[in-house]
């Protein structure tokens, strides 16, 4: 199951070069990310070695502020499946945290779903 990083960061030039030149350099690769500021800067991420990326962070004296397990699903790539699949996950009473749309291909659109309640919301996506 992957697991999601969430790293709060001063709103200043080089910050977030800080934390992917750490990752970068501990050989960690970023398989998606997402990056919001406004008073501070918010980065969630999921790496392909977990373990590694913590590691690297807190040698590097990032804090991290969460690091929890999170979903991986295939939606549809049609028009309103992103809308049915947060609907089953709100009929479930599921609050969505984060939500990133990591690739599309034949098999559809890739999605990791960071959620409060994790195996709610596996049990309401695959019904």
């Amino acid at each position: 199951m992957p697991t999601e990083i969430v790293i709060s960061l001063t709103n200043k030039p080089g910050t977030l070069a800080k934390v992917a030149e750490t990752l970068g350099a501990a050989g960690v690769n970023i398989q998606c990310a997402c990056y919001a500021t406004g008073a501070r800067g918010v980065v969630r991420f999921v790496t392909a070695d977990p373990p590694k990326a913590l590691a690297a962070l807190k040698a590097a004296r990032i804090k991290v502020k969460q690091s929890k397990e999170v979903l991986e699903a295939t939606l549809a790539d049609v028009p309103g499946a992103v809308g049915a699949a947060a609907r089953k996950l709100a009929k479930a009473r599921v609050n969505i945290e984060a939500f990133y749309v990591v690739g599309a291909g034949a098999e559809g659109l890739r999605c990791v779903i960071a959620v409060d309640k994790l195996e709610k919301a596996k049990a309401a996506l695959r019904g």
